[in-house]
Order: C-alpha cells, then structure tokens, then sequence
C-alpha cells in the first residue's frame, strides 16, 4: 500500500493530540481490521474503502501502519532486488518510485518519533 495520509476520527485522544493536519504513516498490506464500535477509531484512511488505522479501547493501542518505519532501514530493504522486484510485480514500478521518493522525505517519518512515541511512552510511564 505505501505512504498513505490519516484523518482524525476522534479529536481528543492523547496519542494524536499534536499530529500535523495531514499526517503520513506508511502501510505494507491492503487487509484491515474492522472495530464494532466507531468511537475506538482514532485515525481513518482510505485505499479503495476507508478503514481504521489506528484504534483504542481503555489501555490498548493498536495500529495498522508501520510506527516503527524508519527511512533509514527502509530505504536499503526496499532497494533488495527481490524486495523491489516483488513490489513492481504486484503493484507496478510508478508505487515503488513513489514510495523510494517518500522514504527520502523527513517528514514522512516525523509523525512516528515527535508525537506517538512521546505520547504513549509519556501515559504509560
């Protein structure tokens, strides 16, 4: 799936609370979860139908991107020829274009290390 943007679901939830208006996080697979009850959505996004990406419910959290992404690692994973190959099989050389473009940007892995990890690790501890 790649980079794809999030919305807000729910306004005031500490773990989103200083995310930018658009937010980019980054997808590896095109399943999804489907939470019964609409207020444990945090963050919606859309490929082809939108889902939910990331969800809670009291103490847990759950997300459907990579928060851990880090274009440092990813960068040299998706360059392996049959990381690369595979990917333009499936989905086409344009997505794996624009996906090594976004790994070059800093801001596409922001979101990961200024708001959800400070965030979480500031409740949990």
């Amino acid at each position: 799936m790649g980079w794809r943007c999030v919305k807000k679901n729910i306004d005031n939830n500490y773990l989103i609370s200083n995310l930018d208006s658009k937010p980019r996080f980054y997808f590896s697979h095109s399943y999804y979860m489907k939470p019964t009850n609409e207020e444990n959505i945090l963050l919606k996004t859309e490929y082809g139908v939108s889902f939910a990406a990331a969800v809670f419910s009291k103490n847990i959290f759950g997300v459907q991107f990579h928060p851990e992404g880090d274009a440092k690692k990813l960068i040299p994973y998706f360059n392996r020829s049959d990381i690369k190959n595979s990917m333009i099989n499936e989905f086409g050389i344009l997505k794996w274009e624009n996906t090594m473009q976004l790994l070059e940007r800093p801001d596409t892995i922001e979101n990961t290390y200024q708001n959800f990890i400070p965030n979480f690790l500031d409740k949990l501890l």
